[in-house]
């Protein structure tokens, strides 16, 4: 590991076939050898990870060992799948926002920067699950549902009427054949 590393996190995800995270364990932070006079600052997010779309959720950060001088900004990630991007006007130890469905399986992220601007720590919490979104889910999933059984239902159908022109079309050949087959006959015994 480089020195780069240092503070980055790691979460380990499980995703369904549709890629929506499942399941998600606690950010590890990675700590790589520090030399001395590097800050050893740490951040702790607190807040509920379970909320209604739509209510007022606050989340902390509780900041040790960064000095005076720092800041902290705040993140979210949407579904895991997205790089974190900044929640505008959100500044300061705690951020208080009125929680959107799309934020169902979302991860909120505080950044702690020093007078130089540079990241100093970085903590989070896992998952939101977001009630309320689900109904929305499960009425894109009714609705996809339904869908599909129409496109099956028009698709069986086409797929008879195909099997039954290509009976007609057989059966035609067939008289074709029988009544060419009993016309060279007649005129074989007519010889």
């Amino acid at each position: 590991m480089t020195a780069d590393l240092d503070g980055a996190q790691i979460v380990a995800r499980l995703f369904n076939a549709d890629h929506a995270v499942l399941a998600e364990s606690a950010p590890v932070t990675l700590s790589v050898g520090q030399e001395s006079g590097d800050s050893s600052a740490a951040v702790e997010v607190q807040g509920a990870d379970t909320l209604r779309a739509g209510e007022k959720a606050e989340f902390t950060a509780k900041v040790k060992g960064a000095g005076k001088d720092y800041s902290i900004s705040w993140y979210v990630r949407q579904n895991a799948e997205n790089p974190f991007t900044k929640v505008a006007h959100a500044r300061g130890v705690t951020m208080e926002r009125t929680v959107p469905a799309e934020w169902n399986g979302a991860q909120i992220m505080a950044s702690v920067t020093d007078a130089r601007g540079e990241v100093i720590a970085e903590g989070g919490v896992p998952v939101l699950k977001v009630a309320g979104a689900e109904r929305a889910a499960a009425a894109d999933e009714k609705g996809s549902g339904s869908l599909s059984v129409v496109a099956w239902s028009v698709g069986g159908g086409i797929a008879v009427v195909v099997l039954a022109l290509l009976a007609v079309v057989a059966a035609r050949q067939r008289k074709r054949r029988a009544a060419a087959s009993a016309a060279e006959n007649a005129n074989a015994q007519e010889r």
